[in-house]
């Protein structure tokens, strides 16, 4: 099933990791407004859609793994390439033949 958009409610949230459950449908939006996340696992599920721009809003945010989401395409914001560039996000992995972006060549699977 999806990620249910209320996660975005535990607001001292810093780990969040799903990684490997099946999980469907679109990355919400919402999980930007988790301000203390430090670690975003969403590897190997069934996501889909464009990485949200909102994620560039997560100031703690150290390791985000989004490879093994086959349906993810798109564009991925410059504003989260900044944090990447600006070394803040220093574990950042996708799969960079679904989507584009400045800093995915760094930062493939």
């Amino acid at each position: 099933g999806p990620i249910p958009p209320a996660i975005s409610e535990a607001e001292n949230l810093k780990e969040f990791s799903l990684d490997g459950n099946f999980l469907t449908g679109e990355i919400p939006r919402e999980l930007g407004n988790l301000h203390e996340l430090e670690t975003l696992m969403l590897n190997d599920n069934k996501l889909g859609g464009e990485v949200p721009q909102e994620l560039s809003q997560l100031k703690r945010l150290t390791k985000l793994h989004l490879e093994g989401n086959d349906e993810i395409t798109g564009e991925i914001s410059e504003d989260i390439c900044r944090l990447v560039n600006e070394e803040a996000l220093v574990d950042f992995t996708t799969d960079c033949d679904e989507v584009v972006c400045s800093c995915c060549t760094q930062k493939c699977v």
